[in-house]
C-alpha cells in the first residue's frame, strides 16, 4: 500500500514541479468557483443545467452544450497560453481538429434525445421509462466509437507502441493506486448518500417507483440498468482522460489535464453540489495519473467503484424508505 502512496505522490510531486503556476491555478480555480456559484445559487437550482433541460428535444441544444464546453475548454488554455506566455499551441492544426471534434462529440451526447421517441413507442409506462433508461447509458458508447477510432487512425496510428489507443490497455496498469483512492473516497460517498441531494439523484434507476416491465423482475431490470450504467462509464474514461489527455498529449503535453478538468466540472452541473465539486479534483487527480501511466483503466476502475458504491449506499437509504 505505501508503494502506491509513493507512486500517486510521485506523479502530482513531478507534474506540479513542471505545471504549477500560481496565477494560472488561480485564475482557474476562480472561473470554476464562479461557475459553480452561479450554476448552484441562481434563481433556480441549476440555471444552465436547467435552461437546457427546458430546451430538452431541441437540436439547437448541441450548440449550446458546445458554447458551454468550448468556452470552458479553450478559456482554461487560453488562461494557460497567457501565463506561460507560449501561444504555439493555437498554431497546431491537429489541436484543433481534436479538440473541435471531441467537444462536439460531447456536445451532441449531452443534448441526444433521439432515442427517447424509440422509448416512448411503447406501451407500457414501465417499458418507456426501463427503455429510456437503458437507451440513455448507451448514448455516448453509440456516438463516440467511430469518430475517435478515425481520429486515433489520422493521428497517432504510428505511436500504438508508444501511446495505446486513448490509454485501453493493460501496458502499465498497476490497480493498486487506484484501489488506495477508492478507500479515501468510501467515507465521503457514505455521508453524502444521507443527504436529500444526493437521494434525489441516486440510484439511477428507481426501481421502486415502476411496475415490472417485458416479463423482468424489478430486481432483474435494475441489474440491467446497472451493467448499462457501467458501459457509460467505459465511454466517459474514454473521452475525458482518453481522447482529451492521452489523445492530446502529443500537442499539449501536461497542459491538456486543465482544460480537461474545466471541462469536466461543467459537465457535472446539475449533479448534487458536493458530486460537482469533487469532479474538479477527481479529474485533475485522473489526469495526472492518466498522462504519467499512459493508462486510463486505473481511472475507469476507480470511476465504477466510486458509482456502484454511490448506487449500493443510495438503494439502501431508498430500500429503508420505501419497503
Amino acid at each position: 500500500m505505501l508503494d502506491s502512496v509513493y507512486k500517486i505522490g510521485g506523479y502530482i510531486k513531478i507534474h506540479l514541479k513542471d505545471d504549477f503556476n500560481l496565477p494560472l491555478y488561480v485564475s482557474v480555480m476562480l472561473l470554476l468557483t464562479i461557475s459553480m456559484v452561479v450554476n448552484y445559487t441562481c434563481c433556480v437550482k441549476t440555471c444552465w443545467h436547467q435552461y437546457l433541460l427546458k430546451n430538452f428535444g431541441e437540436i439547437t441544444n448541441i450548440a449550446r452544450y458546445f458554447a458551454l464546453y468550448a468556452s470552458f475548454y479553450y478559456g482554461t488554455a487560453m488562461l494557460q497560453a497567457f501565463f506561460t506566455k507560449d501561444t504555439e499551441l493555437f498554431k497546431k492544426t491537429e489541436f484543433w481538429v481534436k479538440s473541435l471534434s471531441i467537444l462536439v462529440l460531447l456536445s451532441i451526447t449531452s443534448a441526444f434525445f433521439w432515442h427517447r421517441a424509440y422509448a416512448q413507442s411503447f406501451e407500457g409506462r414501465s417499458e418507456r421509462y426501463f427503455m429510456f433508461k437503458i437507451l440513455t447509458q448507451f448514448r455516448r458508447v453509440a456516438v463516440f466509437i467511430i469518430p475517435l477510432i478515425v481520429l486515433a487512425y489520422v493521428y497517432d496510428r504510428k505511436n500504438r507502441n508508444e501511446i495505446p489507443y486513448y490509454g485501453l490497455s493493460f501496458k502499465n496498469f498497476d490497480p493498486k493506486p487506484y484501489l488506495l483512492l477508492f478507500l479515501i473516497c468510501v467515507p465521503f460517498v457514505v455521508w453524502a448518500s444521507f443527504q436529500d441531494s444526493f437521494l434525489n439523484t441516486y440510484p439511477r434507476f428507481k426501481f421502486w417507483a415502476v411496475e415490472p416491465a417485458f416479463g423482468l423482475e424489478k430486481w432483474q431490470m435494475s441489474a440491467l440498468f446497472e451493467v448499462a450504467y457501467g458501459i457509460e462509464f467505459l465511454a466517459v474514461e474514454t473521452v475525458f482522460r482518453g481522447a482529451m489527455v492521452i489523445g492530446l498529449m502529443k500537442v499539449m503535453g501536461r497542459r491538456a489535464i486543465l482544460p480537461m478538468t474545466a471541462v469536466y466540472c461543467c459537465y457535472h452541473f446539475g449533479k448534487p453540489v458536493p458530486e460537482a465539486i469533487a469532479s474538479i479534483f477527481g479529474a485533475y487527480l485522473l489526469g495526472i495519473l492518466a498522462y504519467y501511466s499512459r493508462n486510463i483503466l486505473g481511472g475507469l476502475l476507480i470511476h465504477l467503484a466510486v458509482a456502484y458504491t454511490m448506487e449500493i449506499t443510495a438503494i439502501m437509504q431508498a430500500y429503508g424508505k420505501h419497503y
